[in-house]
């Protein structure tokens, strides 16, 4: 049930989704030669499908950690239970979590929940973060741009994509537990190889991937559970792969 308060704060975070997740930025380009993109690729879609859910918790206060990843965790079933249903739309979806009462000082708290409960989130196939207001975090694209500050303190997941593999790589624990419901695509096997230096290298040069590509297409994905490599193997992706 939403006050009248409530409805300010989820105003003013569908604002912002609109305004500045989904228009153009200047300094978002996802190619070396490409336009201006949106900061983020799933939110416009997720919006106009109507499939952009918000909850607000105001009985969160930011004291301690422990609640407000206990509510996250749960959040986990609700994302699956909520429409749409079918395999090709689950990246419509997405769910805000919002702690209007999280005071600004103290919002970084979300920065600890993040490091606690992304190793889980990303084992079933979801990815969670974080934003608030003062927000220093980066874009993995351009380290100039800010992409995590937000009106409010909240926290956001949605179904894993494959370019996914660019907020994990960093983190050994985080590639572990990547999947893409435990996959990777066999493309980017042939483009890569597994070295004894615990490394993704590069085989052949990097070329253009269209639309229809079969490098984007749901029948190549292969399976590659961390268990069948070891993690030690692939946990230092390039950041810089255009088609990702």
């Amino acid at each position: 049930m939403f006050s009248n308060a409530d409805v300010s704060v989820a105003t003013a975070v569908l604002q912002w989704a609109r305004e500045y997740l989904c228009t153009p930025n200047e300094k978002m380009r996802r190619t070396r030669n490409g336009s201006a993109e949106a900061v983020c690729p799933f939110v416009k879609a997720s919006l106009e499908s109507n499939h952009f859910y918000i909850e607000i918790r105001r009985d969160i206060n930011g004291q301690s950690p422990d609640p407000i990843a206990e509510a996250m965790f749960k959040y986990r079933e609700t994302l699956r239970t909520v429409p749409p249903f079918h395999a090709s739309e689950q990246q419509r979806k997405s769910l805000i979590v919002i702690f209007p009462e999280l005071p600004t000082a103290g919002a970084a708290v979300l920065d600890l929940v993040h490091s606690q409960i992304k190793s889980a989130f990303v084992r079933d196939g979801l990815m969670v973060t974080q934003c608030y207001p003062g927000c220093d975090m980066r874009s993995v694209r351009n380290p100039e741009l800010r992409v995590y500050e937000s009106p409010y303190p909240l926290m956001a997941m949605r179904m894993m994509a494959i370019h996914d593999i660019l907020f994990v790589n960093d983190n050994k624990e985080w590639f572990s537990a990547y999947h893409l419901g435990s996959a990777l695509t066999s493309a980017i096997l042939r483009h890569c190889k597994i070295t004894n230096s615990h490394s993704w290298k590069p085989i052949r040069e990097r070329k253009p991937v269209s639309p229809g590509s079969p490098f984007l297409r749901q029948k190549n994905v292969a399976k590659l559970r961390h268990g069948d490599m070891g993690p030690d193997h692939c946990w230092n992706w390039p950041r810089d792969w255009e088609h990702l």
